[in-house]
């Protein structure tokens, strides 16, 4: 019986879990295919600009590609109007056409879902996305900015537009400041909601099962243990 070999799983300066990554041949229990960490994307509907700010910073936690949704037309940039237009396009689920080069969320394991509240619910750009993709067999989580209400509805409109199994711990928000900024944003919180989203696994039974996908070798919690910044996994 061949040794006990010892596998890294680092955590970041940014404090995310990342995954194991096998070599070819190898498998985290023997018996599994290769294990690699899947890719993450990140896409958003900005307005003002507090949604993409907020999207830019966990991409760059995530290490995950960023990509912007665009209405085909423009929305108004008087207030009124555009409040106007957001509540009946939110009132009767009307679906914005989306500009030429929306993301395509094939070949990704991960989701990260960006979006202003509007009227209580996800921007129409971002609800039109979700209706156009195939999330079948991908980890999906909600990020959200907005003027003090909180998220609202939004992460029933994901579950309705999507179709997901959506992660937990479902939705991260922040307040905008009203000129394309964001309030105090404590680092520490969105790292933390990071992750949550690596622990939960979209309800896998691993741990880490949103690194290690169904399917792959088990990982169990009593595997490992937490020196300073790293965990250890003995195969």
């Amino acid at each position: 019986m061949p040794a006990l070999a010892e596998r890294k799983l680092m955590i970041s300066s940014s404090g995310l879990v990342r995954a194991p990554v096998f070599a070819a041949g190898e498998s985290g229990g023997g018996s599994g295919p290769v294990v690699a960490p899947p890719k993450i994307l990140v896409v958003y509907y900005s307005f003002g600009g507090s949604t993409a700010l907020l999207a830019g910073k966990i991409a760059a936690l995530a290490k995950a590609d960023l990509r912007e949704l665009m209405p085909a037309v423009p929305y108004p940039q008087e207030e009124g109007k555009l409040s106007e237009l957001a509540k009946e396009e939110g009132r009767a689920g009307i679906l914005p056409v989306l500009a030429t080069g929306a993301p395509d969320p094939a070949g990704y394991g991960v989701v990260l879902v960006g979006s202003p509240v509007w009227w209580f619910g996800l921007a129409g750009p971002v609800r039109s996305w979700l209706a156009a993709s195939n999330f079948s067999g991908k980890a999906v989580a909600l990020f959200v900015t907005h003027g003090g209400g909180g998220p609202s509805k939004c992460m029933a409109d994901l579950r309705k537009y999507s179709g997901a199994a959506v992660v937990e711990p479902s939705v991260f928000s922040a307040v905008g400041d009203g000129s394309g900024g964001l309030g105090v944003l404590d680092d520490g919180r969105l790292v933390s909601w990071l992750k949550g989203i690596a622990a939960s696994g979209g309800g896998q039974a691993s741990p880490l099962g949103l690194w290690c996908p169904r399917g792959t070798a088990s990982i169990r919690k009593s595997d490992w243990r937490e020196p300073a910044l790293e965990f250890r996994y003995a195969s």
